[in-house]
């Protein structure tokens, strides 16, 4: 259950009837705000960019997603947008117009969504990340990200020469990392 990950222990004590009357009154909201438009407007978008890219869209953008996918998700949102050093990655095709109107309908601000790399969605915080890709066999993954430096002033990356024993042949390689964990 959703509250049992975002809430405190304690906190998540709620009677039938009380998450009842909550349902309907969330509904309620979202049916005056017109969900299924912005649900419309999202999937249109998305299926823009791939024609104007000469790319077929992928056909389960607007599948409905599950129960316990949707749960996960909001958890891992719910971290994101409360800490500022988290990301909330998803990425693939399945349901994608679904989360990208959800996202685009509470908390655009903290939104980039991309489609094949290209930004149609430039957030300001970009807490939340959507990818939507054309692969078929991707399957649509969450991750959290955490920023371990915040400070914008990162040094300078360290170069790590690696030579082996041919005379003839060296090799040297650099690796740099730029500040992100994936949980």
């Amino acid at each position: 259950m959703l509250s049992d990950k975002v809430l405190a222990p304690g906190h998540t004590m709620a009677s039938i009837d009380q998450l009842g009357n909550i349902a309907l009154i969330i509904g309620a909201k979202v049916a005056a705000m017109n969900f299924a438009q912005i649900l419309a407007e999202e999937a249109t978008r998305i299926r823009m960019v791939y024609l104007s890219m000469g790319k077929d869209a992928p056909n389960t953008l607007a599948d409905n997603p599950n129960k316990e996918s949707m749960v996960g998700l909001l958890a891992l949102a719910s971290q994101a947008l409360k800490e500022e050093c988290c990301t909330v990655t998803i990425h693939g095709r399945r349901s994608m117009a679904y989360i990208t109107a959800f996202f685009q309908f509470l908390c655009p601000n903290d939104l980039e969504i991309t489609v094949e790399n290209i930004i149609i969605h430039p957030g300001e915080r970009r807490n939340i990340r959507v990818g939507i890709v054309q692969d078929w066999s991707a399957a649509t993954s969450m991750t959290l990200q955490t920023l371990l430096q915040t400070s914008s002033n990162q040094g300078d990356p360290v170069t790590i020469p690696v030579s082996n024993n041919y005379p003839r042949m060296i090799v040297f390689l650099s690796y740099s990392w730029n500040g992100w964990l994936t949980t």
